[in-house]
């Protein structure tokens, strides 16, 4: 039997003819150099360094993911200003001399160790607040943003973010959460929709596998949230 052709979303219905080996990596490689720009961009705007976070993770042996409001700019396309950097990491601790060294690189007063994570607070104008979140779990989707990304070039420093399907699995999974306040609940779905819109081919059957490794039936349901949005439908 002949083997399925992955389906993708475009915005005028689905892909159609194969372009050729050099047009697809000359492709790639621009979008790469252009989603670093937006990442750069992000970072600017971020309560912390990320570049400076990925350095000293990956000079420990640490992998890392970027991940949150910088890696959904990537996407969309519109960096926005985030109040702190969130990366997952292949750790289920860190070793206290870079817990040292990140707390020194992004200027963090103290930090607060807790089940699942690992939080880098700061001093501001406004008061205590997170300046770098270190996700230190593999549960839920996180686990996902480790083994399916890609490396972007940021003024020489490697920087992993997701992949696009990666991505908009993390945003539903924290969106569908039903203990997820409905501020923040309301900006994953803001995310998603503008990742949908921003990149017109999406393999929904990526989105799909990707989606049901974290809970059976969710993949059914994005896809089905993302078509009815493409159409107008919500």
């Amino acid at each position: 039997m002949p083997r399925r052709r992955a389906r993708t979303f475009t915005a005028t219905g689905p892909a159609r003819g194969k372009p050729r080996a050099g047009s697809r990596r000359t492709a790639r490689a621009g979008a790469l150099r252009h989603r670093a720009a937006l990442f750069a961009e992000g970072a600017r705007m971020a309560g912390a360094d990320p570049m400076a976070v990925s350095r000293i993770l990956a000079e420990a042996g640490i992998a890392c993911t970027v991940i949150g409001g910088i890696a959904v700019g990537c996407y969309s396309g519109r960096p926005r200003a985030t109040r702190d950097v969130d990366v997952v990491i292949d750790r289920s601790a860190l070793p206290r001399s870079v817990t040292t060294d990140l707390r020194a690189a992004i200027g963090a007063r103290r930090i607060e160790r807790l089940r699942s994570s690992i939080a880098f607070l700061g001093r501001t104008a406004a008061g205590e607040r997170e300046l770098l979140d270190v996700i230190t779990t593999r549960a839920g989707s996180y686990g996902l943003a480790l083994e399916h990304c890609e490396t972007l070039d940021v003024a020489g420093t490697p920087v992993r973010i997701p992949t696009v399907e990666a991505m908009l699995v993390l945003k539903y999974t924290a969106a569908v959460n039903p203990v997820r306040r409905a501020a923040r609940a309301a900006q994953d779905w803001a995310d998603i929709w503008a990742i949908a819109d921003a990149q017109p081919s999406l393999r929904c059957a990526v989105l799909e596998l990707l989606a049901d490794q974290v809970v059976p039936g969710f993949g059914t349901d994005l896809v089905r949230r993302l078509r009815a949005h493409r159409r107008g439908d919500g």
